[in-house]
């Protein structure tokens, strides 16, 4: 696994001590996820989601706008291992159009940016995210040995959605007795952005700048 940043680090600690307190005593009453950055959001997220003393209960969430999500499922995943490690690998980015030289990179995007931009509220845009994840992963060529890489560099409310629909997806699989052979691993940008014209060399071209995150299955 490759070094995570300090500042990173803290982040999380911070966020998921909030994330823990809003379950457990509802304060604050819901948290606002348009505040963490996606680097401390992703992996929070698969910590609520695989934690068996959270189990049965929901994270609130609000975003900056006062919309507020449908709450994300906690200790609703159990961790394992596959038997082997998964020989084909999909790269996919959360969002056509949002840094294009992504398209260097992924095979295909999540989420389209015109379909995005027509929605008003946050909550709209976690929903559509949540939707599209179903979509995607449930789709049924993920019936087989897949490594599906996330490259992601943030739109906080597409992220939550995203990993709310990955969370029901493996929680689908699951309960039909499937075979733990579909890993999600999400790609954080930690590269510095550029606003010269895009290459194939650009940073967010490059797989090298993404700091690989936990996986989830």
């Amino acid at each position: 696994m490759e070094t995570i940043p300090p500042s990173w680090e803290q982040a999380r600690s911070k966020l998921l001590r909030e994330m823990r307190s809003a379950i457990t005593s509802g304060e604050p009453a819901a948290v606002n996820l348009s505040i963490p950055k996606h680097t401390a959001t992703a992996y929070c997220l698969r910590q609520l989601a695989y934690d068996p003393s959270l189990k049965g209960r929901f994270l609130p969430v609000v975003f900056n706008d006062g919309a507020k999500p449908s709450p994300f499922p906690t200790g609703i995943l159990e961790d394992g291992h596959a038997a082997s490690e998964p020989g084909a690998v999909l790269r996919v980015g959360l969002m056509s159009f949002r840094h294009p030289e992504l398209d260097y990179l992924v095979d295909l995007y999540v989420c389209r940016n015109l379909e995005i931009a027509r929605l008003s509220a946050t909550a709209e845009v976690e929903e559509y995210a949540f939707r599209r994840a179903l979509e995607t992963l449930g789709a049924p060529e993920m019936n087989r040995d897949i490594v599906v890489e996330v490259y992601h560099t943030g739109l906080e409310p597409m992220v939550v959605g995203f990993y709310r629909g990955v969370t029901e997806v493996l929680r689908r699989r699951a309960a039909a007795g499937k075979a733990r052979n579909l890993v999600i691993r999400p790609r954080l940008f930690a590269g510095e952005a550029t606003h010269e014209n895009l290459t194939p060399g650009s940073p967010g071209a490059n797989p090298g700048n993404y700091i690989r995150c936990i996986d989830w299955r």
